[in-house]
């Protein structure tokens, strides 16, 4: 074998190829994180005693009487945020529960009695700040429960960078949200709810039997029920029961029945009743006119499963969306190049062995 000075290249080569491998596996295995995501949190400054309720506002004001509390933002993050805070109404979910709207809806109940301190505000990463607010009930307000809420968004413009040109991507609205119920007065009145009618809609692309409720009454209202539907011949074609979340006073849904309904053009009768504490359940006794098949609809499995049709109950303080991670152009990006990397140190251990026997001839 043919030397030269100091350590033989075989030896230098050998002590050379396993940090190569090792760096290749690294840049292989090492994985990029993306930034730090913004995230944010809103409740009540002054929480109740009460731990079932403590994440929202449980306020009691007179006809005409102005109120003051204040909200908290929490920033539990790594990174500075901006935040726009809102008041919004709440409304009943299409299959009960309460859903709260938007900051460009229509605000007529406690969404247009708050006004807020500030509506942006910044927060420091692990930091918080409070926002004072005054709730004003009108004078003309009748006794009972109101529910709205005080909703927190994401600056995307002023917390996130913006995204290059030629990227892609899905863009999402991210809230919390703390709910905000107000007892208007001293509540002597019992719940109320009706059953309207029933006919067949179509829902999610399926023939669906939907009754419309209403809750006419003046507090927040949950109940359970059963409905059954049957042809010319009395014979039972549908047979459901069904528990509704909450429904916001003075509002009305189409709670759609979870059954296949029949398909037969006819005549059908719906029985149908409500149970919500009340003197007596709501009663609904009527007929159903089914005037052609259904129209071809994508296929559904047995027990017509949908996506949930309601929303978060009252006690709503969602958290933010937020997290860390890996992000996933990058990891492939990374994955390649470690994939790379080990195909180059192969053909480098090719030649060194292929050198290595051409010394040996």
């Amino acid at each position: 074998m043919r030397k030269y000075g100091g350590t033989p290249r075989r030896n230098r080569r050998g002590a050379t190829l396993p940090v190569m491998l090792l760096l290749g596996t690294f840049v292989f295995l090492i994985p990029v994180r993306a930034a730090d995501e913004p995230q944010f949190g809103i409740r009540p400054a002054n929480p109740s005693a009460d731990g079932a309720t403590s994440g929202y506002f449980t306020l009691k004001a007179q006809p005409g009487e102005t109120l003051k509390d204040a909200v908290v933002v929490a920033n539990p993050g790594t990174v500075p945020i901006k935040v726009a805070l809102y008041p919004v109404d709440a409304t009943s979910g299409r299959g009960g529960g309460a859903i709260y709207l938007g900051n460009t809806d229509p605000r007529n109940g406690v969404g247009a009695w708050i006004t807020l301190d500030a509506s942006t505000v910044e927060v420091a990463p692990r930091k918080q700040e409070t926002i004072p607010f005054t709730l004003a009930v009108p004078k003309t307000m009748r006794v009972g429960q109101y529910l709205g809420g005080i909703a927190v968004q994401l600056d995307r413009g002023a917390s996130a960078a913006p995204q290059e040109a030629g990227s892609f991507g899905v863009s999402t609205v991210t809230r919390a949200l703390t709910a905000v119920l107000v007892n208007v007065g001293e509540i002597t009145a019992p719940p109320s709810l009706r059953i309207m009618g029933a006919r067949i809609a179509d829902v999610d692309g399926l023939p669906t039997l939907t009754l419309s409720m209403e809750n006419d009454g003046t507090t927040l209202v949950k109940s359970h029920g059963n409905v059954t539907m049957t042809d010319t011949t009395g014979t039972t074609v549908l047979r459901s029961q069904f528990a509704l979340d909450t429904l916001v006073p003075q509002t009305t849904i189409a709670y759609p029945v979870q059954e296949e309904p029949p398909t037969l053009p006819g005549t059908y009768r719906v029985h149908a009743t409500l149970d919500f504490g009340g003197s007596a359940p709501a009663v609904f006794d009527g007929p159903v006119v089914i005037t052609a098949p259904p129209t071809a609809a994508p296929a559904a499995p047995s027990g017509r499963a949908r996506p949930p049709a309601g929303a978060a109950p009252v006690a709503v303080n969602a958290p933010a969306k937020g997290s860390g991670g890996i992000s996933p152009p990058i990891a492939v990006l990374g994955g390649l190049l470690g994939a790379f990397a080990v195909a180059v140190v192969g053909l480098i251990v090719a030649l060194v062995r292929s050198r290595e026997r051409q010394q040996r001839e």
